[in-house]
């Protein structure tokens, strides 16, 4: 990643002191519930967007990432809160993993270009823990839930292998954006719209998307068509390799999907139990997400939000 350029703008806007510096570095923004958001933890998390998305350090940028900037911030302290309540560990091999996904395996350098464009890896560290720790409190509370029909999954491999002599599978990525009363629809849209067309889909959805498979840049894999939901299979099934979808409104969440390739495949040279797994999959990868969104705008509600 290339080094930031700093511009006299952001340079004037965060350092034009060392007095007004240290007095930015301690003011307090927001609080939620017992937690605070400072001006320096949104000054790192603006710098770490702009970071990963390789983007130039600019008064522009800065202000369109500013808003992300704090929701993300904002829904961070909230999980930590509802974290707080539970007692949850992960393996710090998942950290690794995860960190090697964003670094493209070299965490030393990717740890060094955090140092030299003076952004604060720690935090950026305890951001991946504390997502890393929701993930698996959703799976905690709600894997009882989250239950499969059995007999409604081979109904659906049935008419799958009867009526298609040939089947579709689509390779395709994803960008889910949790909506929140702070941002209207349009306004989201609108936002990840550009950063697609600026920075490419891969590198939003690693920065953007509040699904697990933002750390895999949001690839879902190979899918089968029929095993789409509806809305889903209207869209996608009509798109080309390579197009990007229109949003798609899915409870209190924005989907983005982007096809990677295409195949078709004889019914009978196909692998039924392979077809069973990626509709048992993706059934449970939408319940997950949709209880881990809800989940998180009950919190929200429940906490008190104040603006200083």
């Amino acid at each position: 990643m290339k080094k930031l350029i700093f511009s006299f703008l952001f340079f004037f806007f965060f350092f034009y002191s060392n007095t007004t510096y240290s007095t930015i570095n301690n003011k307090i923004l927001v609080k939620i519930d017992d937690k605070i958001i400072s001006s320096y933890e949104l000054k790192n998390k603006i710098l770490t967007l702009l970071f990963l998305s390789n983007q130039e350090l600019n008064q522009k940028n800065i202000n369109r990432s500013k808003s992300f900037a704090m929701k993300d911030l904002i829904n961070l302290k909230i999980k930590k809160s509802e974290l707080s309540k539970y007692n949850i560990d992960i393996d710090q091999g998942n950290v690794l993993s995860k960190l090697q996904a964003i670094s493209s395996n070299n965490i030393e350098n990717f740890k060094g270009q955090f140092i030299k464009n003076n952004i604060n890896f720690k935090l950026f560290k305890e951001e991946i823990i504390t997502e890393l720790k929701w993930q698996k409190l959703i799976y905690s509370i709600y894997k009882d839930k989250v239950t499969i029909n059995d007999d409604q999954i081979n109904d659906e491999l049935e008419i799958i292998l009867k009526e298609n002599l040939e089947i579709e599978e689509i390779k395709i990525s994803e960008i889910v954006i949790l909506l929140d009363d702070n941002k209207s629809f349009q306004e989201v849209v609108e936002y990840i719209k550009d950063q697609i067309k600026e920075f490419g889909f891969k590198q939003t959805a690693l920065n953007h998307s509040t699904s697990d498979t933002a750390k895999d840049y949001g690839n879902l894999g190979w899918v089968n068509t029929k095993s789409l939901k509806k809305e889903n299979y209207q869209v996608l099934s009509k798109m080309k390799v390579g197009e990007v979808s229109e949003p798609i409104k899915i409870s209190n969440s924005i989907n983005f999907y982007k096809i990677l390739d295409k195949k078709k495949t004889k019914s009978n040279n196909i692998n039924k139990e392979k077809i069973k797994n990626n509709l048992i999959n993706s059934r449970k990868n939408e319940l997950f997400n949709l209880y881990s969104n809800s989940h998180l705008s009950k919190v929200r509600n429940n906490s008190t939000i104040i603006y200083k």
